[in-house]
């Protein structure tokens, strides 16, 4: 999905919580997704995303994450639909 590749604040939807995280992330057509971290270093993901679905794994532990999302303005608005550790 090419018109997906930029840079894009991810917002986690967590339903009912005060606190919505956001970040900032880079698609790259490689598969790969640099992930801005709390300290501002980037780390390195790689991931796959459609229409509707969008998955990302963590390099350095293999943490992932998937589910749907919704793109609003310069924003990708994940919702999770599991956690897999």
């Amino acid at each position: 999905m090419t018109s997906m590749l930029d840079e894009w604040t991810l917002e986690i939807s967590q339903p009912d919580a005060e606190y919505v995280p956001h970040y900032l992330i880079r698609l790259n057509a490689d598969g790969t997704m640099n992930f801005r971290a709390e300290d501002g270093s980037w780390l390195d993901y790689t991931y796959t995303i459609d229409a509707t679905h969008f998955s990302f794994t963590y390099t350095g532990t293999g943490l992932s994450s998937s589910g749907t999302y919704v793109i609003d303005g310069d924003k990708l608005i994940f919702s999770e639909e599991n956690d897999v550790n």
